[in-house]
């Protein structure tokens, strides 16, 4: 279901401030995961690719996690990563 206008702006907002706060998180990220990050795609990906065939590697690995969004504990997602990490309670 798509959410109304009203819900996305502040579905966007709320994502503003929390990227802002988990920045050095998805940088740790940065060279091995490209979806989900702002400005990471796959043309990077692609170009990672390219980066590690010249330097000699010859296999990729493309993985995903089955049903993750349907199986983590968002509860002891959110308690312990997340809002430990933000300011505001």
């Amino acid at each position: 279901q798509i959410p109304e206008v009203r819900d996305r702006i502040v579905l966007k907002a709320l994502a503003t401030v929390v990227e802002k706060e988990f920045c050095l998180t998805l940088d740790f990220c940065r060279d091995v995961s490209f979806a989900y990050q702002k400005n990471l795609g796959v043309k990077e990906a692609l170009y990672k690719i390219r980066e590690h065939y010249k330097n000699g590697y010859n296999y990729v690995l493309e993985a995903d996690l089955k049903n993750f969004f349907g199986t983590v504990d968002k509860e002891r997602l959110i308690e312990e990563m997340i809002l430990p990490k933000l300011k505001d309670d």
